[in-house]
């Protein structure tokens, strides 16, 4: 299967490079951002022409421009978008134009047009940034938000989600979201990808995000464009070993002024999986585990908001989000310990009953405003509260050899109830002067959380507080920061520079222990890159940036969470936050080819490790490790075949990753990894579009993980009826069933390996219906701060 994968994966390939001959003459570049009195105007169309020359552009999601290899002369510069009066500026010289600033003003003769687009491609790249156009996608059509982000170009999946082998902070509509875990995917997963309109992939992001960020995985949520009512019904379901079921709605309302907008999902499923563990123990002595899993998770999500447009030079609004989650989940975990790997001896099985549940909404309240020529200043105030329940029983029994209980059989139970609040405070300020376009900014994060865990034995038919494993952990963090960013363009090079500066006071106090630990800490936080334009459409581009890796609050948790008879973790309270520099080299040809090579050298790392107990317990914990070092390599391709109507896309990268760690850890040991993956969508006709996607990763070790070669397939096709108002999706993910995760761990004196079968094949069907009003443009997106703080909220 494994051969027939790969032989499949390489038919999809096709490479062609054909050299473009440099420019002899002297050149010059001239960039620039286009915006209206609020925003940046993303999608943007620029022209520069004179009597020799005609290029054309269209900005990107920054609202920035950019032409290389521009001759001296004098030159026409023509911006013109949808809803906007056409812009034109005669007589600019690239010799002294530099970083160019266009204001679009709206121009009302054009609010009653219907405006037919071009479809944007499927996949767009640029030095730093690939695009996904979901909209362009049969398999997202079909896709939650999760599922639509793990299969983009460069993502990775092993641990955590990963960009070119980069943490990732994951923003919807530039705001990132501080979730982690499985919050995350709970979160993402709620949410049909059918509602997003792209995905941004940032390499390296500026210094106006947070330093933990070291790439940006960016959801901008789809809106609609027209004024007067309007909206969309979509419906789906899918069917793995049981059904999965979701349907939703969003209604859109806008004139001039006011723009009314609000959204409504619901996710049910059922899903199955079984897992099983191998752990070496002292003695030649080994212990196998079996986990048989039933969950069935129930989701809500909802957003409802309101922009008002005051005058032409501001507009303000409310944004209110939240999601609803409950999840309940039984299995029967068999556990056997063997001498020499020849028969039980002894064995525990345990049946375990949870429910979980999850409520998480927000408030966000917003001003932008036009100061002066080219001013823009950006408020925002936001409010988050957190609450999370769990009830968790487990009924257990120890068995002799000849399968007779050792002892009666035991009940606990447990309560995990967690409440979190956190205020989010941000004022952005973008100006320009003379060749500099500048930004600056201010943050300010307040967090409060308290997480309990209660726990309860059986004696004698009533339930007693076990005081040994009860706890109660309060943790306060607050972080201030302020940034600057420079952009210039001077002839062929373009220049950005910021500084960041971020100080965190932190608060860690268990109540039950009386133990309390403060973290106050500042730092600075430089960001540097430069691009060269060698040809009309190639470019080079080097950076640099410091980065900051704090700790999710989970991990500063004390408490022990049971995850089965002989496995436990828990966090540690004396972690620090770890800190990197980052170096990386890219080029990039049209939108064609595009290639990076990085390197991070990590001081102060965080580290996963694993302990033995007595009583064969195995704990895992996290600690700081003193260096680590990262290579990464990165390759991608785009080709259109058969006049256009196919897009290709193949990605190659490549990693090597190490600890510099003592050695009884066994976090040096490290084994360099290659990802490969490849995007395929063909327009069968104007209604009909299919694609085929597949990917694969090689062997990768790093610290006290070694994963297995891990590959899948997905297939998919969609089709509009109905004036084109609806569209009718199918799918299968992970045709042959293949993606699956296999892994080994050895940490200190734990060894064991793990296989995890979760249900990846599903065949999905999907409908959506679009009504209502079908002119003009809709308001900008919304702008929100307070979901930087949900990343690191803990699982």
């Amino acid at each position: 299967m494994k051969q027939t994968f790969i032989a499949l994966i390489a038919a999809m390939l096709f490479v062609h490079y054909t050299g473009t001959a440099a420019n002899a003459q002297q050149s010059f570049t001239i960039s620039g951002i286009v915006r209206d009195s609020i925003n940046v105007l993303a999608g943007a169309t620029v022209e520069l022409s004179n009597a020799a020359t005609h290029k054309q552009v269209v900005c990107d999601s920054a609202g920035h421009f950019s032409f290389g290899g521009i001759g001296a002369g004098n030159y026409r510069l023509q911006v013109k978008m949808v809803g906007y009066k056409l812009f034109i500026q005669e007589n600019l010289l690239p010799a002294t134009a530099g970083f160019v600033t266009v204001i679009l003003e709206t121009d009302p003769a054009m609010l009653g047009q219907v405006v037919v687009q071009s479809q944007a491609r499927y996949i767009e790249m640029k030095s730093g940034t690939t695009v996904v156009n979901l909209s362009q996608s049969p398999l997202a059509a079909t896709d939650n938000l999760y599922d639509a982000v793990k299969r983009a170009p460069g993502v990775t999946s092993l641990q955590s989600l990963q960009y070119m082998g980069k943490t990732v902070t994951v923003a919807i509509d530039g705001r990132p979201l501080r979730l982690s875990g499985a919050e995350l995917e709970a979160y993402l997963s709620a949410m049909p990808a059918s509602q997003a309109e792209k995905i941004e992939l940032i390499s390296h992001p500026s210094a106006r995000y947070e330093a933990g960020s070291n790439a940006i995985i960016n959801i901008k949520m789809a809106r609609n464009k027209n004024y007067g009512t309007n909206g969309r019904l979509r419906a789906g379901m899918g069917v793995a070993h049981n059904a999965r079921l979701n349907a939703g709605a969003s209604l859109n309302y806008r004139n001039a002024r006011l723009n009314l907008y609000g959204s409504y999902d619901i996710n049910s499923s059922k899903t199955r999986s079984y897992n099983t563990a191998h752990r070496k123990l002292p003695g030649n002595e080994t212990l196998q585990e079996s986990q048989h899993w039933k969950d069935r998770p129930v989701s809500q999500q909802f957003t409802a908001g309101l922009d008002y447009t005051v005058n032409s030079k501001s507009n303000a609004g409310l944004l209110i989000k939240g999601l609803f989650s409950d999840k309940k989940r039984t299995g029967n975990i068999t556990s056997s310990r063997y001498f020499q790997e020849i028969s039980a001896d002894s064995s525990a099985w345990q049946q375990q009953a949870i429910q979980t549940s999850l409520t998480l909404p927000s408030v966000t309240v917003f001003y932008n405003a036009k100061l002066g020529k080219t001013g823009q200043l950006a408020l925002s105030a936001d409010q988050l509260w957190y609450k999370k329940g769990g009830g968790y029983d487990y009924r257990t029994a120890y068995l002799n050899v000849q399968g007779e209980l050792l002892s009666p059989a035991a009940s606990q139970r447990s309560e995990w109830p967690g409440e979190k609040s956190i205020s989010t405070f941000s004022a952005d300020y973008q100006w320009t002067a003379g060749k500099i376009n500048w930004e600056s900014g201010l943050r300010g994060i307040l967090s409060h959380s308290n997480n309990k865990a209660n726990w309860y034995v059986q004696e004698n038919g009533d339930w007693k507080t076990d005081v040994q494993r009860t706890n109660n952990f309060i943790y306060d963090e607050n972080i201030g920061a302020a940034y600057l960013t420079a952009r210039l363009a001077w002839k062929k090079i373009e220049l950005s520079a910021g500084l960041r500066y971020e100080q965190t006071w932190a608060t860690g106090y268990s109540v039950q222990l009386h133990q309390k630990d403060r973290r106050n800490y500042g730092s600075l936080f430089p960001q540097a890159d430069m691009s060269y334009a060698i040809t009309d459409d190639q470019q080079l581009s080097f950076s640099y940036s410091r980065k900051i890796e704090r700790f999710g609050f989970d991990l500063v948790n004390p408490f022990r969470i049971y995850q089965g008879a002989y496995a436990y973790s828990q966090g540690n309270p004396r972690l620090r936050p770890g800190f990197s520099n980052n170096f990386e080299a890219g080029w990039s040809k049209g939108n064609q080819w595009m290639a990076s090579v990085s390197y991070s050298h990590f001081t102060q790392v965080l580290a996963e490790v694993y302990r033995l107990e007595p009583g064969s317990i195995m704990v895992s914990s996290y600690e700081n490790v003193a260096a680590a070092t990262q290579w990464m390599g990165n390759l991608s391709h785009i080709r259109f075949f058969m006049q256009q109507k196919l897009q290709s896309i193949f990605s190659l990268g490549g990693l090597y990753a190490a600890y510099h760690a003592p050695a009884g850890s066994n976090l040096n040991k490290s084994i360099a990894a290659a990802f490969l993956s490849s995007n395929n969508v063909y327009k069968i006709s104007s209604s009909w579009k299919m694609e085929l996607n597949g990917s694969y990763y090689s062997p990768l070790q790093f610290g006290v993980y070694r994963f297995r070669e891990q590959f899948e397939m997905n297939a998919g096709i969609s089709h509009t009826l109905l004036k084109k108002n609806g569209t009718i999706s199918f799918s299968v993910s992970d045709i042959f069933n293949t993606n699956k995760r296999r892994y080994t761990l050895h940490s200190y004196d734990v060894y064991a390996s793990y296989r995890n079968n979760p249900e990846t094949r599903v065949f999905k069907l999907s409908f959506s219906w679009a009504f209502g009003n079908k002119q003009v443009k809709a308001a900008k997106n919304r702008k929100a701060a307070i979901d930087e703080m949900k990343q690191r909220i803990d699982q």
